[in-house]
């Protein structure tokens, strides 16, 4: 797949057929193999060991130490802990280093591009109705650690009381590890050449959205994040760096574990898309019912039958589904009943087996629709930046 070129027309080879290569995928492919050598993040920065913020190196650091996965050095100073890190080049700091550590008030104007843009819409459709709305810029783990408070502000907390104890246990409607990862994968592997890039957080009445700019590379498509893959971020460093700290636990499972803490939660698995320019990564909000599932005729007592039944492996004994359902406002026994008859006309449950083995399951059509995941990990970890 090497960018062949034959009177100055590209060409790839595809199984017996040759066929001409498009503009658009002989530039990815040439950048490619360029990227080894000659990519952004380990370029000389123009900023000065001054221009870092210190504090955040050394926080950095002691994480990484604590984890265990670098060993205590000989020496504390800045430089010398970046140069540990593969930062500095010479006496030069790297790119990479300044998204990673730059002070916020630094980055201006060489490095307009360490930005994330972050709002809450009232109602399902950007601009509609703005609640709220900032623009920041920072390194990368201020611009981590701002997204994940905005999202705490702006999504609903449940609260559960432990009867045993004085413990109060307080969980978002959408998992902080989830959305941590998402913002995590958007640092690690976004484009970071052109100035007028961005990580951006909007929420809507119906879901978080998580975008970065630049698309997947190396060959691999969404369906391959959802399977077991060698990690190959686009920033090597960046990301190396994010998981010495422990903002990310593995590379290359990230988006599996992921999926796996929403789906713990009862809610639809998140959806990606890759536009080409931009990845997309969608969190559905808890009672909400996806665009897709709505034009498709489903109801909001629908959406939650069927997220019991995706939280229980994809089938329930109907006292079980019943048990697990009613507890929503406004859902009868009766409800469940008539909800499962019109979600079987609509060919997204079936019942199975017979007498006490009798259960309700999700067709193929329902868990292609829910984006039920194929490859789901053995474990997780919880991580924390601090």
């Amino acid at each position: 797949y090497r960018p062949y070129r034959y009177k100055g027309v590209a060409y790839k080879r595809i199984g017996a057929v040759t066929a001409v290569m498009s503009r658009e995928e002989y530039e990815r492919l040439f950048l490619e193999q360029m990227h080894t050598s000659d990519r952004w993040e380990i370029e000389p920065a123009t900023l000065a060991p001054d221009d870092l913020d210190h504090a955040e190196i050394a926080r950095a650091l002691d994480d990484a130490v604590r984890r265990g996965r670098v060993s205590e050095p000989l020496s504390r100073d800045p430089l010398d802990l970046l140069r540990g890190l593969g930062l500095v080049k010479g006496e030069r700091i790297l790119n990479a280093g300044a998204v990673l550590f730059a002070r916020s008030e630094r980055l201006l104007p060489d490095y307009p591009q360490c930005l994330v843009k972050l709002a809450r819409f009232h109602g399902t459709i950007r601009g509609e109705s703005i609640a709220d709305e900032r623009q920041l810029h920072g390194n990368a783990f201020t611009l981590l650690r701002q997204a994940e408070e905005f999202c705490r502000t702006h999504l609903p907390v449940a609260t559960r009381l432990d009867p045993s104890s004085m413990i109060r246990h307080d969980q978002p409607e959408i998992p902080v590890l989830a959305l941590r990862e998402a913002l995590a994968n958007a640092i690690s592997h976004r484009e970071y050449s052109t100035a007028a890039g961005s990580i951006s957080v909007f929420i809507y009445d119906d879901r978080v959205e998580v975008a970065s700019i630049g698309g997947l590379h190396f060959g691999l498509s969404v369906d391959d994040l959802l399977r077991p893959h060698e990690s190959q971020p686009w920033n090597p460093l960046i990301a190396g760096a994010l998981y010495r700290r422990g903002v990310v636990d593995s590379l290359g499972s990230g988006i599996q574990r992921m999926i796996r803490i929403v789906e713990a939660t009862r809610i639809l698995p998140p959806t990606i898309i890759d536009t080409g320019t931009s990845v997309l990564v969608t969190f559905h909000r808890r009672g909400a019912v996806p665009a897709h599932l709505r034009d498709r005729g489903v109801s909001r007592e629908g959406m939650a039958v069927l997220q019991e039944l995706l939280a229980a492996g994809t089938s329930l004994p109907l006292r079980d589904l019943i048990a697990a359902t009613n507890v929503n406002p406004g859902m009868s026994d009766r409800t469940i009943r008539e909800e499962l008859q019109r979600l079987r006309r609509l060919e997204l449950v079936e019942p199975g087996g017979t007498g006490r083995a009798a259960r309700w399951v999700l067709t193929e059509a329902a868990k292609d629709l829910l984006g039920v995941a194929r490859h789901r990990p053995t474990s997780m970890s919880s991580t924390s930046v601090t």
